[in-house]
């Protein structure tokens, strides 16, 4: 049996975007494990895309931020990935280039 994962340019996404959903909420990470049923380690790495997410662990983070799957991974409704010169998204961590 083979678990579906994110791939690591969306797990990169899907961490920022669940680090300021996360903190815009002013949970901790063990809040957010409390919540979604997960351990605060997992939390931790989720946040940090630093390899491929487990699809369900991602689920199971969007659930319990209030939102899905395609607002973590999909693309950002606040700057398309482009923001304004000089700036960084706040919700998908973008930076436009120097």
């Amino acid at each position: 049996m083979t678990t579906e994962k994110l791939a690591s340019a969306e797990s990169q996404i899907a961490g920022r975007r669940i680090r300021v959903m996360r903190e815009a909420r002013d949970w901790t990470q063990q809040d957010l494990a409390w919540k979604a049923e997960l351990s605060q380690a997992m939390v931790s790495v989720a946040e940090r895309g630093t390899g491929p997410l487990p699809v369900r662990v991602a689920a199971e983070l969007a659930a319990a931020l209030g939102t899905d799957l395609e607002t973590l991974t999909g693309p950002c409704g606040r700057c398309s990935g482009s923001p304004a010169a000089g700036f960084k998204c706040m919700l998908c961590g973008a930076e436009a280039p120097a």
